[in-house]
């Protein structure tokens, strides 16, 4: 059995206190690596969240980072990377939203979507990479994108896009920050039982029924296997890996003759 050690890593997380992201996080300090937990909500009530998870505090500390204000990461980055030796991974996670035709979504509600799920990443990436080229740093950036990057889901016309886009920018970095040695990878994750979409999945017989037809296995994605996948790209074992999406979602982005993708 292959064990993957992550000790003496540090590594940064946005968008923390997300149900997909408590997996991550468990399955990141079980391997032995400290997780720089952010998001927007208070200090007191993030910690109390984070602690219900059972992870140690000194393995989880936490900083308000807002992901769509730029001087918000500015700040948080700097601090971060002034108060720990050396952050060589940045996974940026932050993102999603509810479903929203697209006749019954205002034009500000659409760009602030789209904003969050890519521009936020842009703004964490321009924090991040100048870092770590001052730094000398080969660093590694990992995002959260979807399934929807690649495949069409009907009511999100924002974040399918934003994700696609996203996807590009990622392989767009991998290419122009290579020389420096940083590397940007995505993983993709599909329809994960947790948060929002498992309450969806066990509440709307229509979105079971879809979700049901479009994936092979005939159920949702584990979130401990999004944890697996991000502590394997934090890895060695991954270090050859660049611009690459990383789909975790029991095949339902395979094409499907007749029928949904």
């Amino acid at each position: 059995m292959i064990t993957i050690d992550l000790t003496g890593k540090t590594i940064l997380l946005t968008g923390a206190l997300g149900a997909i992201a408590e997996f991550v996080t468990k399955r990141l300090v079980e391997a032995g690596a400290v997780v720089l937990c952010t998001d927007i909500v208070p200090p007191d009530q993030a910690r109390e969240r984070i602690d219900s998870w059972g992870v140690p505090e000194d393995r989880t500390p936490y900083t308000v980072m807002d992901v769509m204000d730029p001087e918000s990461v500015n700040t948080a980055v700097s601090e971060l990377s002034r108060r720990y030796k050396q952050i060589e991974i940045c996974l940026g996670h932050a993102g999603g939203c509810p479903l929203h035709p697209f006749h019954e979504t205002s034009p500000e509600e659409y760009e602030r979507i789209f904003r969050f799920n890519f521009h936020g990443q842009v703004y964490l990436t321009r924090a991040v990479t100048r870092y770590w080229l001052d730094a000398g740093i080969r660093g590694h950036m990992i995002y959260t994108s979807s399934l929807c990057g690649s495949v069409p889901w009907v009511d999100l016309s924002a974040y399918n896009p934003a994700k696609a886009a996203l996807e590009m920018f990622a392989r767009t970095l991998a290419l122009e920050h290579a020389e420096a040695g940083i590397r940007y990878n995505l993983v993709a994750p599909g329809h994960v039982a947790a948060g929002s979409c498992l309450i969806v999945y066990e509440n709307d017989p229509e979105y079971r029924s879809m979700v049901n037809r479009v994936i092979p296995l005939k159920r949702m994605v584990r979130p401990e296997a999004i944890g697996d996948a991000f502590v394997w790209l934090c890895s060695p074992l991954a270090e050859d890996v660049n611009g690459q999406v990383i789909k975790v979602d029991l095949g339902a982005s395979i094409p499907k003759l007749g029928g949904e993708a």
